[in-house]
Parts: C-alpha cells; structure tokens; sequence
C-alpha cells in the first residue's frame, strides 16, 4: 500500500480570493483574510516537498498569494468545477491530488495510504471531499459543491474506477463552518499551529 509521498503526483490546491474566502464563517472581512491566509500557507508549507500548484481565477488572487512562492495556475473560468477541470487536464504526471485550502492538519496528508485508482477522503461532516485522488487522463470533471464526496464516488462508480471512500479522516478535517474555525483556533492557540502572518 503506497503514501501519496511515494506517488508521481501533481497537487492542486484551488484558492479563492481574499475577499470571498471563509465568507460562510460569522468574522469580520479582516479575520476571514487571516483565517484564509493562515490556512493556504499551513497547507503549501507542509506539501511543500511535492511543489502543489495553486489554482486561481484572477490575477489578483495570485498576487496576493506569491509569497508563498508556488507555482500558481490562472485559469478564467467561472466556477470552481471548471477552474479545476481545465487544471487537471494539463497535468501531465500519472496521479492527481487535489487538496482544499482550509486544511485543518495538512501535516498528515502526505501520509496517507491507498491502495485504488482513486481515493475520495470525505471531510468530518460526511459531505466535502477535501481530498481527492484521481488518475490522470480521464474523462472527468468534477463536482464540488452539496454533497460533493457522494458526486465524486458516483462518477468514479460510472467512469468503472475502481476507487476507495474514507470517511473523517483526520487529515481530511477542513474548516466549513463556525464550529470548525473556533477548534481550529483553539489548537493555534495550544501551539499546534504556526503563527499568522499575513502579508
């Protein structure tokens, strides 16, 4: 059973602007730009060995994420499913992984195992998929949205992907809600987390 640290793989990380980022979570602009930031910088610093590419849809968006010195896709598509449809299709290495940016613990990631053509790693609410792992060169496009892990499995199940579904695993926790955000903080604050910078 292989690590996705042992994989030929490109990573995908999609990034919302600064302003739309985390507007689900009750912050203000200012905090919801911090929490955003923060957790993009924690997820490409500890994926950083296998060079993630970021993926945006403005320019914008990829300015303020330089820094952070990762490759960065503009890709001026409308939505998220066909900003990272188009992205995966120039992938030329045999495996993709397509990470959120609101990773809890990014740390585990790289860690995890699979053992099928493709993984889909349901978030802890039982509905995201904050990971995703496909071949490339299939006919896919993705569905990200409600209930989007039981969309992926479906179109795996329909494409005849052999294919696994792990459920809450920790390294698959991401922050979509209040609830989320304040446990998140919380082990910033005992220290599990770096501290924030935002540029």
């Amino acid at each position: 059973m292989a690590r996705l640290r042992d994989l030929d793989l490109t990573v995908l990380i999609p990034v919302k602007s600064a302003e739309s980022g985390k507007s689900r979570l009750e912050l203000t602009a200012a905090e919801r730009v911090d929490a955003s930031w923060t957790l993009v910088r924690n997820t490409v610093q500890h994926l950083a060995i296998v060079h993630p590419i970021l993926v945006v849809n403005n320019d914008a968006t990829s300015q303020w994420l330089e820094p952070l010195g990762c490759e960065r896709w503009i890709i001026d598509d409308t939505g998220l499913n066909d900003t990272l449809t188009a992205a995966y299709r120039r992938c030329r290495s045999p495996w993709v992984l397509v990470a959120h940016s609101d990773l809890a613990n990014p740390e585990l990631v790289l860690d995890l195992e699979c053992d099928a053509m493709a993984t889909v790693w349901r978030d802890q609410h039982g509905d995201g998929t904050p990971l995703l792992l496909l071949p490339s060169g299939l006919e896919w496009t993705f569905r990200y949205g409600p209930r989007s892990s039981f969309h992926h499995a479906a179109a795996l199940t329909e494409l005849g992907i052999h294919h696994a579904v792990i459920d809450a695993a920790l390294a698959a926790t991401d922050i979509d809600n209040l609830e989320d955000y304040i446990a998140w903080q919380e082990r910033k604050m005992e220290g599990a987390e770096a501290p924030s910078i935002n540029p």
